[in-house]
C-alpha cells in the first residue's frame, strides 16, 4: 500500500469544498490558519480520544489538499507532513521529525508517484 493511500479521496471540487470534507469528516474541527476568513485545515480526531491526530491542509482554497500532517503519538507535534506538490491525489514529498523535538530532519521524495520513496534527505 505504500504512502500513495494518504491522500487519496481527500480531493474535492471548489462548488462542494467545505461540505465534501465536512461530510466525509463530520467530526473535523475546522481551522483558517491563514487567517483570512476561509477554512483552510481540518484537524481530525479519527479515534476520537480528544486529540487530532491528522490535519489536512489546503492553503490555496482550491478544494485539493495539499498537505496532510500526522501527530501519531498525538503529543501535539506533527512528526510527519506529506505533500501534494502537483495537486494530483498522490505523495510528492514527506518532512519528518525522526526525534519528535518540532524540527523536520529528513525530506523524502517520491518522483514517479509509485508509492515508494525514492531519494530522502537530511535536513539541516
Amino acid at each position: 500500500m505504500g504512502h500513495r493511500m494518504a491522500l487519496r479521496g481527500e480531493r474535492v471540487t471548489a462548488k462542494n469544498k467545505k461540505s465534501g470534507i465536512s461530510k466525509k469528516y463530520p467530526n473535523a474541527k475546522e481551522t483558517d490558519l491563514t487567517e483570512n476568513g476561509v477554512t483552510d485545515t481540518w484537524l481530525l480526531d479519527e479515534n476520537k480520544d480528544g486529540n487530532f491526530e491528522k490535519a489536512l491542509m489546503d492553503f490555496n482554497e482550491d478544494g485539493i489538499i495539499e498537505m496532510v500532517a500526522y501527530d501519531e503519538n498525538e503529543n501535539e507535534n506533527y512528526e510527519m507532513i506529506v505533500f501534494d506538490d502537483d495537486l494530483d491525489g498522490n505523495p510528492d514529498r514527506a518532512e519528518y521529525d525522526e526525534n519528535d523535538d518540532g524540527t523536520m530532519d529528513f525530506v523524502a521524495y517520491d518522483y514517479n508517484q509509485d508509492g515508494e520513496w525514492d531519494k530522502f534527505e537530511k535536513l539541516s
